[in-house]
């Protein structure tokens, strides 16, 4: 009865008759722990009814205090349902216990250690523990897709092994090639982490085609990602995020991501508000949305003290949230001028994952606020490791390296490799220029400089510009210097 009641429910979406034969088996059978488990997640999954579930999945494990399929659906829905994290805790354990073998136990609870930790505390422990709990569950369920699924999020956002989250990917879509959650968690893989916009596109198409055009999730997705590679097609992109809000209008997360685009693309900040209120109403405790509305309150509407509030709200719901922490941070740092907290709060974020805006303005503040050099490089190098092509944070470590430091060769190094990482970014050009021209009285190698960069960029107006004032200011080569001016001219024309 019960596996059938699981079948009209989970397939035919019959939930009506579902429930009637869940209620005959349990008035048949009242002391089947599995039977009152099953009751139990249709309580919770179907009628989300929590009160009424917990007390079918109570009574479930006073029947079975140890049988691991009881035991692990009563953890899942403590962390999920109830968000009561140290229960889930010890109810996953008391599974393990049972049987070791059960790769959805071991799967849930090395998704569970990842909301354990506290604030400052050191997250290196938690993900180890994650770590081997994934992978003595893929030993246990290698054909998984689910579990791979997960085990694939975890390898690229969590550990930061790109190459083995993609084999994983790669292995779980290879299982179920039209499950939207996979192919949608590997495009955004391919996009933000592979930074492989080619083979995302094609993913989120691949996405879109298994969802009928009617996933919110996939539309909303596929829209900023598009935002990003097709800025022109405004029209076609606002459409796509129209269609996800349409889809399911309560979703905040979907509701703050059109706000935003709505504020940084179109200029619309009433309606972006509007809609950010919206997501906010719809997502109270959504640590991301909070925090994007924090920063849209700071940056736009220039309202600090509001913005401080969200803020914290935003950290409150998600006290692991690298980039809120961050960003507060750099608020605390740049408009509260409040250092003591903004360094407390940069130590959270750093430890939280290594993004490299992050550990880039860290470095920054440790080099200009604490004046302590030797941290600051370390954290440069963190920076640049944790994304090469960071066209800011090379330039940033270049003039580390130019103005404290005083090593001119490997300034130059750093940002000649920031400006091959973004060619279009004036403002890294500008700060190449200024070490340049702050260094060619000085310097006997500077000419030596203005040559390899102008054989790596012979179409940079600005480094022609400023090398034929050098020679003319300088080295008082007037008829050289003509030269060059001219091609700066003739490049500022085009």
């Amino acid at each position: 009865l019960v596996y059938f009641a699981s079948f009209l429910y989970n397939v035919r979406k019959d939930n009506d008759r579902a429930r009637e034969l869940l209620e005959l088996a349990v008035s048949s059978d009242p002391d089947n722990p599995i039977v009152l488990s099953m009751r139990a997640d249709f309580a919770e999954n179907v009628q989300r009814d929590l009160s009424q579930a917990e007390e079918f999945y109570k009574r479930a494990v006073a029947l079975a205090p140890d049988n691991a399929d009881v035991l692990g659906a009563y953890a899942n829905f403590l962390a999920h349902s109830q968000e009561d994290l140290e229960a889930a805790e010890e109810v996953y354990c008391r599974a393990i216990d049972a049987d070791g073998s059960r790769a959805e136990n071991l799967g849930g609870y090395a998704n569970l250690l990842m909301r354990l930790s506290r604030p400052g505390e050191d997250l290196a422990p938690f993900v180890q523990r994650a770590d081997n709990l994934y992978r003595r569950a893929v030993e246990c369920a290698p054909e998984d897709a689910g579990l791979l699924g997960n085990f694939a999020v975890f390898l690229g956002y969590v550990r930061c092994d790109y190459e083995e989250a993609e084999r994983v990917f790669e292995r779980a879509v290879e299982i179920c090639p039209d499950d939207v959650n996979f192919l949608l968690n590997f495009a955004h893989f391919m996009e933000t982490c592979k930074k492989d916009d080619a083979r995302a596109e094609s993913l989120f198409a691949r996405a879109l085609a298994a969802s009928e055009h009617k996933d919110a999730r996939v539309l909303a997705s596929f829209a900023l990602f598009r935002s990003r590679t097709r800025e022109d097609a405004i029209d076609d992109n606002r459409r796509l995020f129209e269609q996800a809000v349409a889809a399911d209008p309560t979703n905040g997360a979907h509701l703050a991501a059109f706000a935003l685009y709505l504020t940084s693309v179109l200029d619309e900040h009433d309606q972006a508000d509007a809609l950010f209120r919206r997501a906010i109403q719809q997502a109270p405790r959504n640590g991301d949305v909070l925090g994007a509305y924090a920063t849209f309150v700071a940056e736009v509407q220039h309202d600090n003290d509001s913005a401080e509030v969200y803020y914290k709200r935003a950290i409150e719901a998600d006290p692991v949230n690298a980039v809120n922490l961050g960003k507060f941070a750099y608020f605390l740092h740049s408009v509260r001028g409040d250092h003591v907290m903004a360094d407390s709060h940069f130590q959270r974020a750093v430890q939280c994952g290594n993004n490299p805006d992050i550990l880039g303005n860290y470095a920054s503040f440790l080099e200009t606020e604490k004046e302590d050099h030797e941290l600051a490089e370390h954290y440069y190098k963190l920076a640049i490791e944790a994304d090469p092509h960071h066209a800011y944070n090379l330039s940033s470590y270049a003039r580390f390296l130019a103005y404290n430091q005083n090593d001119h060769d490997r300034a130059n190094h750093y940002f000649l490799r920031a400006i091959e990482a973004d060619p279009s970014d004036s403002a890294v050009i500008e700060f190449y220029v200024d070490f340049l021209q702050t260094i060619r009285d000085s310097d006997p190698n500077v000419q030596r400089y203005f040559k390899s960069a102008l054989s790596l960029f012979p179409q940079c107006s600005q480094i022609l510009q400023a090398y034929g004032e050098y020679l003319e200011q300088v080295l008082n080569d007037t008829e050289e210097a003509k030269k060059y001016y001219q091609l700066a001219s003739e490049i500022v024309v085009l």
